[in-house]
């Protein structure tokens, strides 16, 4: 566990991202009740007045790590906040994240068509900003929600555009997922 490294006010903000990270890598790891623990620490020392933007990012780290750990319930709770947030603040440019990431916990939890409404919200609003990195992690979220449907043509209908547009890149992890959902459907 990390230890605070002084009274000042400015590593103690730094030791909050700190947790928050460490709390995410332990969720991946599965360590999920101590890693939301830990972030909630993290984000609770970036709570200061002015820096609510800050907390916009945390919670979508955290509602995504959640999501990857199956915890919808938790990931929804997050991502809400984020939400609200995010509307507070104008943090507009990480908006269509986090209509992917309640999405995704929709989806987990059964509400399949909200879950569908709000990735196909995602996957405009990435396009309106030219988020093309967010508007394929959007289209590979509505593909797995059509594919798990059994719609096959409107899964890779979702992805497929998207996917075409990137000329470079296809090492990272977000191009490989599509990259191995689309083999996976055709």
């Amino acid at each position: 566990m990390l230890k605070p490294l002084g009274a000042d006010g400015r590593k103690i903000a730094w030791h909050g991202y700190a947790e928050c990270f460490e709390g995410a890598i332990a969720i991946r790891r599965g360590e999920v009740a101590f890693g939301i623990e830990l972030m909630r620490k993290g984000i609770d020392t970036r709570r200061a007045p002015g820096k609510r933007w800050h907390l916009v990012l945390l919670l979508s780290i955290l509602a995504d790590v959640l999501v990857a750990a199956a915890a919808a319930n938790e990931a929804s709770a997050a991502v809400d906040e984020a939400l609200s947030l995010a509307e507070d603040t104008d943090v507009n440019w990480l908006r269509p994240e986090l209509l992917r990431l309640k999405g995704d916990a929709l989806a987990l939890l059964g509400f399949k068509a909200s879950a569908a409404e709000c990735l196909r919200q995602a996957v405009i609003l990435a396009q309106s900003h030219g988020a093309l990195a967010w508007q394929l992690r959007a289209g590979v979220s509505l593909a797995r929600l059509h594919r798990g449907e059994g719609n096959i043509d409107l899964a890779r209908d979702a992805l497929a555009p998207v996917y075409a547009r990137f000329t470079e890149g296809h090492s990272t992890f977000d191009l490989r997922q599509a990259t191995a959902l689309l083999d996976e459907l055709r």
